[in-house]
């Protein structure tokens, strides 16, 4: 078979895992119930890392700066982009009501921004890769996964075995987790190490055929729906005793994505690849456009308007879990068409 051939529908299987995270994560974002959140959380955010590490290529481990402008252009810029602008809009959003002093993101809440402190933000932003503003939550990925390709780069470089760096990697961030360590300022942590991990196990995934039967796949499903329910972690509350489970978890159900991915055909398998080719914008502007939701959940239920400015979903009335919304599939519509709508337009005809 013509190796190119092979190329394209690998690139496709991973297009196809990428869209398939991104769905799970505005879906867990829209208000899933608990349960439904602690399944998904068990591998849909290190399947991102991994699909990085798979894409991997050696030719960058001579060139350095090559991948420095690969990574710079594809996360760097992105964040300080879309980061400036959400902060300039910070006061703008205050006084529509999309924040306020009342309500936020499980208590906490924020204010109209002084100058000094648009000062302080825009330097966090520029250097230090930061982000305060609640409406983009998500963008704790790209500042993880700029750090994260890195500390990877620098294990492909200097390491020839890739499973003694796997395992190098995922020590130091058991230790960061255990000591309670991180670099100040620019908070490399646990986290980001233990995405450099994932980026790492996905260069080594993709030495082996990730196309299986239904049969892996159910049994997959079993073992991490098992996972969630005896150890349900997320890569942000992950333990000194969870981390290594959660690690083996995560690529179960990472490879279960790659299998189901390489299956899809037709039609639905363009749109998956067009999702997976929009992840940035999905992961951007799904909270913004989550407040649309809310606004007509404020009306139809006549609540108090300054419930708008709850983070991401307006919980029911004495909910005790603020992240859950029984309107959740409205959120979640409305978090994945609207961005990719206006991708679509903006593709075909501006």
């Amino acid at each position: 078979m013509d190796n190119s051939i092979v190329g394209v529908r690998q690139n496709d299987t991973i297009s196809i895992a990428k869209a398939i995270a991104i769905i799970l994560m505005v879906m867990s974002h829209a208000g899933l119930p608990i349960e439904l959140r602690a399944y998904i959380s068990m591998f849909h955010m290190p399947l991102f890392f991994i699909c990085s590490g798979y894409c991997f290529k050696d030719k960058y481990i001579g060139c350095f700066l090559e991948y420095v402008v690969k990574r710079i252009k594809g996360l760097y810029v992105p964040f300080v982009k879309w980061g400036i602008l959400f902060l300039l809009l910070h006061n703008v959003f205050y006084k529509i009501g999309f924040y306020n002093s009342c309500y936020g993101f499980l208590g906490n809440v924020t204010h109209l921004y002084t100058w000094k402190e648009y000062i302080v933000h825009c330097i966090e932003v520029v250097l230090l890769v930061d982000s305060k503003e609640m409406l983009l939550g998500g963008y704790w990925f790209l500042h993880t996964m700029f750090f994260a390709s890195f500390i990877a780069y620098c294990f492909f470089r200097y390491i020839e075995i890739n499973m003694l760096s796997v395992g190098i990697s995922l020590i130091i961030s058991w230790l960061c987790l255990l000591f309670c360590f991180s670099i100040p300022y620019i908070n490399i942590g646990y986290k980001e190490f233990l995405a450099a991990t994932m980026i790492l196990l996905g260069k080594e995934v993709k030495k082996y055929d990730i196309k299986q039967g239904w049969l892996f796949i159910v049994i997959c499903f079993f073992i991490v729906l098992v996972a969630s329910i005896i150890i349900p972690r997320t890569m942000a509350s992950v333990g000194v005793i969870s981390i290594i489970p959660y690690v083996l978890v995560s690529i179960i159900g990472s490879i279960m994505i790659f299998s189901i991915s390489a299956k899809l055909t037709g039609k639905f398998k363009s749109i998956m690849i067009y999702i997976g080719n929009h992840t940035l914008a999905l992961l951007t502007w799904h909270f913004l456009s989550f407040k649309l939701a809310s606004m007509f959940i404020i009306y139809i239920e006549d609540r108090p308007a300054e419930q708008l400015a709850y983070f991401p979903v307006i919980p029911p009335i004495d909910c005790v879990d603020q992240l859950y919304s029984n309107w959740w599939v409205l959120y979640f519509l409305v978090g994945m068409l609207i961005p990719l709508t206006c991708c679509y337009v903006k593709e075909r005809f501006v």
